[in-house]
């Protein structure tokens, strides 16, 4: 039964993922295995999957530049990206208000600078000779929208609290602009099935150990006498 559950996500979530330009918001509670399913989804896929790592001192410029590390991955060495952001990594709002501006323009403002813009440049007319001759603000076009074909964000958030609530009313593309997927609470006969399959196992090795205790003590009253 849990299989059959399990078995109807990964169809949905890799048609997400595969879709050009398209992003997803995975709502329910915790535990539901939202970022379980999007990483296989994401290896079903063939794609790179990215995430980030926020601690205690994370801050913006960090931030940005975990984002600028993403939006190279896409826009410069052209490869299909997964970017993972669960609830636990997006407490922050900038986080948030970067990823609502993205999901809706396909750029950010302030992020790149004039030397960042220079790199990027020259590394896409090292890489595509055919199209060497554009202008600074022409390659950075073609960046931006192979950052709009090839990275695909996946935000997983719960439902519980007022966070979802006040998140959909300040970052409003988090609705418009992402493919919403519900996940439902696991059904209990799921969960006791899964548990099913290791109760021989525990009643084996207990079997096992209770065999070894009284062999002990036989050994043992045979050395006494």
């Amino acid at each position: 039964f849990f299989f059959f559950l399990m078995i109807r996500r990964p169809p949905r979530s890799t048609h997400c993922i595969s879709s050009a330009a398209s992003d997803v918001y995975k709502r329910q509670t915790w535990g539901s295995g939202r970022q379980s399913l999007t990483k296989l989804a994401t290896f079903i896929c063939d794609f790179t999957l990215f995430t980030i790592e926020v601690t205690k001192n994370y801050n913006k410029v960090m931030w940005q530049e975990d984002l600028k590390k993403a939006l190279r991955i896409a826009g410069t060495e052209d490869k299909k990206l997964v970017f993972l952001l669960p609830d636990t990594k997006t407490k922050p709002d900038f986080i948030l208000e970067d990823i609502n501006i993205l999901l809706n323009v396909g750029d950010t403002f302030n992020l790149w600078n004039r030397e960042d813009k220079l790199e990027i440049a020259y590394s896409i007319a090292s890489k595509h000779p055919s199209i060497a001759h554009y202008t600074k603000e022409q390659l950075y076009d073609f960046f931006i929208e192979r950052i709009s074909t090839n990275l695909h964000i996946v935000l997983t958030m719960s439902s519980a609290g007022t966070r979802l609530r006040r998140s959909m009313r300040m970052f409003p593309s988090l609705a418009n602009c992402c493919t919403i997927d519900w996940f439902d609470k696991w059904p209990e006969l799921s969960l006791i099935h899964i548990s099913e399959p290791t109760r021989p196992l525990y009643i084996s090795y207990a079997v096992f150990c209770l065999k070894k205790k009284k062999k002990k003590k036989k050994t043992k009253k045979k050395q006494k006498k």
